[in-house]
């Protein structure tokens, strides 16, 4: 049987991007993006929920995004779901879920609008290259 997977969010990103670079040269960001859902209760108060995704890009995506985003802006991520695994400084065996982006669009007009330079959307990168 064959598979598939395609997740799409749209939310605010929740602090300044900080572009890293891997010991083969491989620029990535790694930044959470905050998606709020509101809906009524039995009682028919109005709720508002907070979902955090981790996300992931990486090489010329990566150093567009921390380029052209900061906390507080809103961006639309389109990627799949990769979990993997890591030993951090204490030793401890643990594991982490990103959404390993494909694609991103500015949805804040303020980025859409600082000039030609900033790219509407950037194309998409080959899953295959990333180091997970």
């Amino acid at each position: 049987m064959a598979s598939y997977q395609k997740v799409i969010i749209a939310g605010n990103i929740g602090k300044d991007i900080e572009l890293k670079t891997t010991a083969a040269g491989l620029s990535f960001v790694k930044f959470g993006v905050a998606v709020s859902d509101n809906y009524l209760s039995k009682s028919g108060e109005k709720v508002e929920t907070t979902e955090w995704f981790n996300c992931a890009f990486w090489g010329k995506q990566a150093e567009t995004i921390s380029q052209y985003f900061s906390k507080g802006s809103s961006i639309l991520v389109e990627g799949v779901m990769k979990t993997s695994k890591y030993t951090d400084k204490d030793g401890v065996e643990r594991s982490s879920t990103d959404l390993v982006g494909k694609e991103f669009k500015f949805l804040d007009k303020k980025s859409a609008s600082q000039g030609a330079q900033a790219p509407a959307q950037q194309a998409a990168s080959s899953l295959d290259d990333e180091p997970f």
